[in-house]
């Protein structure tokens, strides 16, 4: 699941204030296709220098890519530090000092632009810091627990969940950082809502575990063939999630949302990103597959 990081270089930001996608249909299989959609330029809007020229990244998406966009500003991760610009003039409207090396950042800010960002070297991924990008400072800084292997770390409205492959959602308070119970055990995924865990039940036990992230309560539990692994959570409404199990060929995406999972759409990329990209909202999902232009909604 761990993959190795990369960074991406990028002496400026640039940002556009137009951004349109064409999107093939919903269908079992899209299949590669033109859609005949037009696809409006970007127009630049403004552009910097960055602090230190590298934007965070990893070719494992679920680790965030370092950019975090807001109603009116948009953060970035970029060496030891998260600067904040306003969305209109580019003009930096704070700098916080991380104080080490990142190792994972959330994909998104919370409703109250709050960020997340994990540091260490991989094989010691355990300090998180909350940012507070609207204050323009750091919330707070805990130790994990156990160590982890990071995939994502979503900050909700009261609680930060830092998912792993192995040992769940090793949870944080929001407020100040103490910890809370640990979600399930085995492989997890989180977007901030819900979190969902494949725990290595073995034979008829395997299930999904689906729990809310905030307040911690399970859900439900959804039968999963043997071995099966949650990767990403696409989606909480509906509730789409990218899997792998023991009697399919690679990682597909899964539906969540009724009594039992249901596969849908393509094989995903055998390696990361697994997803180039993924929206979700007003019931509507869509993904763009790894290492090709695809683009399918449901």
């Amino acid at each position: 699941m761990a993959a190795p990081r990369t960074t991406r270089t990028a002496a400026t930001l640039a940002v556009g204030v137009l951004l349109s996608l064409g999107a093939c249909t919903g269908e079992e299989d899209p299949g590669d296709r033109e859609t005949g959609v037009a696809v409006p330029a970007l127009e630049e809007a403004w552009r910097v220098p960055l602090p230190d020229g590298d934007v965070w990244h990893d070719l494992d998406d679920a680790r965030g890519d370092g950019l975090w966009p807001a109603a009116d500003a948009v953060s970035v991760v970029a060496g030891d530090s998260v600067t904040t610009y306003d969305a209109l003039t580019g003009v930096v409207r704070s700098t916080v000092d991380l104080d080490g090396e990142v190792c994972g950042v959330s994909r998104d800010l919370n409703p109250a632009g709050v960020g997340v960002v994990v540091l260490g070297p991989l094989e010691d991924c355990r300090t998180v810091v909350a940012v507070d990008t609207v204050a323009g400072q750091v919330r707070w800084k805990a130790r994990l627990r156990r160590p982890v292997v990071v995939n994502a770390v979503p900050a909700g409205d009261r609680a930060v969940a830092v998912t792993d492959v192995f040992v769940g959602a090793q949870r944080l308070r929001l407020s100040d950082g103490s910890p809370l119970p640990t979600l399930g055990r085995g492989e997890a995924a989180s977007d901030g809502t819900l979190v969902v865990v494949t725990p290595e039940g073995g034979g008829d036990r395997e299930s999904y575990d689906v729990y809310d992230q905030d307040t911690g309560r399970l859900l439900r539990s959804l039968p999963a063939p043997p071995s099966t692994r949650v990767e990403t959570l696409v989606s909480s409404d509906p509730l789409v999630v990218t899997a792998s199990s023991y009697d399919d060929d690679g990682t597909f995406l899964r539906d969540l949302s009724g009594d039992r999972a249901v596969r849908f759409g393509r094989r995903t990329s055998a390696g990361y990103p697994r997803l180039a990209e993924h929206v979700a909202g007003s019931d509507l999902v869509a993904v763009q597959y790894g290492g090709s232009p695809l683009v399918a909604t449901w």
